[in-house]
This record gives C-alpha cells, structure tokens and sequence, in this order.
C-alpha cells in the first residue's frame, strides 16, 4: 500500500527524537525517568467529567510534567481520536512508605505508533499540574 511504501521511505532518513539528540537540543523541559507498572485512564468529556471510555496500559517513562504509556489499538484512527483529549491517569509508583497509587489529571498531547509493532501505540500526558519536586526525587531514586 502507499502508506507502508511512504513509511518505508521515512524509515530511510533520522528520527525527530535521532535529530534532537544529535544536535544538542533538548524539546523536553523536564527529565524523564523509567517507569514500571500499570495504568488506568478514564477520558474526560468536555465538562470535565467521566466518560465510559477507559485505556488500559503499561507504564513507559515520566517526568515533572507528564507520562506516556504503552497501549493497543486496533484502528489507527482510534488513535487519531484520542489526541488533545483530557483524561484522569491512575498509576502506581514508589513511595516512601511502599506502592502509592497517583491520580492524576492530563491531556493527551502525543500518540506514536511503534515500528513493528502494528498495533502498539505510545499515548503521551501532560499532567494538568506540575508533579511535587518531593515526591518526583523519591520516585526516581527507587525506580
């Protein structure tokens, strides 16, 4: 098809991210740090309130400001929908006293489709707040 014989071709040439780190420019303003476990998500309609939409994934990496996670899609344009959408995350992460659950809100900036991987989709947060510098030192130290 045009869109694999197009991919193909793009394939040829550095990735955004390739571009980023050889030229010594960084887009990010926070640094990320691994991260392992589930994560929940319940899309938000426009009043800000809970939808029966829900994505159910594996945690990739965050940071100060956002989180992204590994999830499936079966249409491509399932993919395209979720972009810009506001959302309420509930993860696990390390916490002083053992596992704490997070709930957070954000909004969906980013969906990435993965090579080879046909229907494995990174999906990209920004938290609608900055998380605590605290809590972010604690989670890095243990992950």
């Amino acid at each position: 098809s045009l869109e694999s014989k197009l991919q193909e071709y793009c394939l040829q040439f550095d990735s955004i991210e390739q571009f980023f780190t050889d030229s010594d420019t960084d887009r990010r303003k926070y640094r990320r740090f691994p991260l392992k476990g589930k994560v929940s998500a319940i899309l938000l309609d426009n009043d800000g309130k809970a939808t029966e939409t829900s994505l159910r994934g594996e945690a990739a990496d965050f940071s100060r400001g956002g989180l992204s996670f590994f999830i499936r899609i079966s249409q491509k344009k399932d993919g395209r929908l979720l972009l810009g959408r506001t959302l309420r995350l509930l993860f696990d992460h390390p916490g002083k006293d053992g596992e704490v659950q997070k709930d957070v809100g954000g909004t969906i900036v980013a969906v990435r489709s993965h090579q080879g991987m046909a229907i494995e989709y990174s999906v990209h947060v920004e938290f609608d707040q900055l998380m605590d510098e605290e809590e972010l030192l604690f989670m890095d130290q243990a992950s």
